[in-house]
Parts: C-alpha cells; sequence; structure tokens
C-alpha cells in the first residue's frame, strides 16, 4: 500500500476516527478491515486490531521511515543499551538516518521518576550524562553519550502521563 506522508499525529487522529466510527458489522475482523479499507482509500496504510468487545486494542500506522499508533515495538536496529522502559506505551517509532532512531512513548510515571530511572540505568550501561535542562516548569531534557554515540530524552507533561521522545544517533 502506498504510505502517507502526512504528519504521523494526524495518521493517529484520522485511524482512531475510523475505529471509533465503527460500522454496521458485528465482528470485528470485518470492522478492522472495513477501517483498512477506509484509511487505504486516503493512501493510508494502517493495521488495526480490534479487542472482543470492538474497541481499537492496537493500530499501527506504517509511516515514510517508521510506525505511528499505540502499542509498537522499537523500531529495527535500535540499540541495547539504550533504555527505553517496557511500561512505556509507544506511539512512534522511527529510525529516519543510518544510525539514528527516534522513539516517542507515553508513560504513567511523575517526571522525578522518570529522570532517576534514566540516570540510574544510562549509567549502569557505561554512558555519561552530558546534560540536563528544565525547559520549562512541564519540560526538562536529559542527554547522554557514550563514545560516538549521543541519546537525548525530552519529558514533557502531557496531563496524567508523561510524553517522552528519545532520540539516539551518532554524535555530529
Amino acid at each position: 500500500m502506498k504510505t502517507s506522508a502526512l504528519p504521523q499525529s494526524g495518521l493517529i487522529a484520522l485511524t482512531m476516527v475510523l475505529a471509533a466510527c465503527g460500522g454496521s458489522s458485528d465482528s470485528p475482523a470485518e470492522r478492522e478491515l472495513a477501517m483498512e479499507d477506509a484509511a487505504a482509500k486516503h493512501g493510508i496504510d494502517v493495521d488495526v486490531t480490534l479487542n472482543d468487545g470492538g474497541e481499537p486494542d492496537k493500530v499501527v500506522i506504517e509511516t515514510i521511515g517508521g510506525q505511528a499508533g499505540s502499542g509498537l515495538a522499537l523500531p529495527p536496529g535500535f540499540p541495547d543499551d539504550v533504555f527505553v522502559a517496557t511500561d512505556w506505551n509507544i506511539m512512534a517509532s522511527s529510525a529516519p538516518m543510518s544510525g539514528m532512531y527516534n522513539v516517542q512513548a507515553l508513560a504513567e510515571q511523575s517526571s522525578a521518576d522518570i529522570v532517576s530511572a534514566l540516570r540510574d540505568t544510562m549509567t549502569s550501561r557505561d554512558w555519561s550524562e552530558s546534560d540536563f535542562a528544565q525547559m520549562t516548569p512541564q519540560m526538562v531534557r536529559l542527554s547522554f553519550e557514550k563514545g560516538t554515540q549521543m541519546t537525548t530524552y525530552t519529558i514533557t507533561e502531557n496531563g496524567e502521563t508523561h510524553l517522552i521522545q528519545v532520540v539516539s544517533m551518532p554524535k555530529p
């Protein structure tokens, strides 16, 4: 299928609207196919999985260089020593250039708990903290370096959750 170049947030919104609309079919499999076909008519490659109650369980949208949706995996080749907690809900995952990885996730922990876990885990994996900035009262940035690599986490309050953006790449 053709992959859309629309912004990931627009793709997620479109798919959620499609999922919320449902259809007249009682079969989740038929509803999934109807939603996927509707998205395909707009050039969007999406895989929808509904639970037994007919609610979206997983939505995966193929984008240029990655995926958007909910409950995604890390991008292929993502460094084993870069920390991403298993309970973070990965909403976007990509490897836009060789050696560069971008992950966006939602976490229920507090910003202080996330920062503490990042510091503890990354330093235990031989990464050195290179920068910490409280950019706004609702946003912090924490960066690490190891050899020729750098990884930056940006943590932003998002209501009762926190949005975490992880960028790992070779140093410039």
